[in-house]
């Protein structure tokens, strides 16, 4: 079966290099949250080499993420819960795009970036009731860009859906743009004290060393996220940054729960805590 399965990704290569249907190109590795696709399933002739597979025929050991940023094989287990019989797969390790998730038997394909190409970490896999519905959903944390100016986590929350799965993500860029939009900014030049609130919440630093004036749009969020779990409770951590001529600076995290709500995974705001003393 190993010979057919390589046979397979052959023949499935070839295929999409000589009839590609138009308007289908090549997924790219994302790096920047606005080009972190959206996970949906396949469209293109790459999801029929997988339809006959079945868990024999699949990865047995987790393949270490370095080495599949790398090249060394065609299709990898990533992560796995080994006690619910859910594996996540990954193929392609050019684009490092498309996930095969099992649950026993049953594989769901998803058009899903799943690595970073710079200091890659394995997909985290929870399963728990996340939405309180009374069933467990499966959260995977896709960490897609990982340098030192940037830490991008892609959180999806799958639901059994017969013999697939029902996919929400959470909009990361429309949170942000929420969350910034009530909050109000000021700066004293005289003492280089920053405030900053939303709502009752309010928190301040002295930044002697940030240059007035502030820009038009003085604090940015979104460029990293970090996430932790306690039970069933998921918080996020957005750094914040404050941006004047020619600068940003970041300066306090704003702490966010994950809630759910008829509009899927959403970000609420609970605390801003500043890096530096004010």
């Amino acid at each position: 079966m190993r010979r057919i399965l390589t046979a397979l990704l052959l023949l499935g290569a070839l295929t999409a290099c000589s009839a590609q249907p138009a308007g289908s190109p090549a997924p790219s590795a994302p790096d920047s949250p606005s080009a972190a696709p959206e996970a949906s399933p396949a469209s293109t002739p790459t999801e029929h080499w997988w339809a006959d597979l079945t868990a024999e025929d699949l990865p047995a050991e987790v393949t270490d993420a370095a080495d599949v940023v790398a090249g060394s094989g065609a299709v990898y287990l990533l992560s796995e819960l080994p006690e619910e019989d859910i594996a996540l797969y990954g193929y392609g390790s050019d684009t490092l795009t498309g996930v095969l998730l099992r649950r026993g038997e049953d594989l769901t394909h998803l058009d899903q970036p799943y690595l970073a190409t710079e200091n890659p970490a394995a997909p985290e896999l929870w399963w728990d009731d996340f939405d309180g519905d009374g069933e467990n959903e499966l959260a995977v944390l896709y960490l897609l860009v990982n340098h030192a100016q940037q830490h991008l986590v892609q959180p999806h929350f799958y639901s059994p859906d017969g013999a697939g799965w029902e996919d929400q993500a959470l909009d990361l860029d429309a949170q942000v743009e929420a969350l910034l939009a009530d909050m109000t900014c000021t700066f004293d030049t005289d003492s280089g004290m920053v405030q900053v609130t939303c709502g009752a919440l309010s928190t301040s630093a002295y930044l002697e060393e940030l240059d007035a004036p502030l820009s038009a749009n003085p604090l940015s969020a979104g460029e990293s996220v970090f996430f932790r779990r306690s039970g069933t409770a998921i918080t996020a951590v957005l750094p914040l940054s404050l941006n004047s001529s020619g600068q940003s600076m970041v300066f306090a995290n704003a702490i966010c729960s994950l809630t759910f709500g008829a509009d899927g995974p959403a970000l609420t705001l609970e605390a801003l805590e500043t890096l530096y003393g004010a």
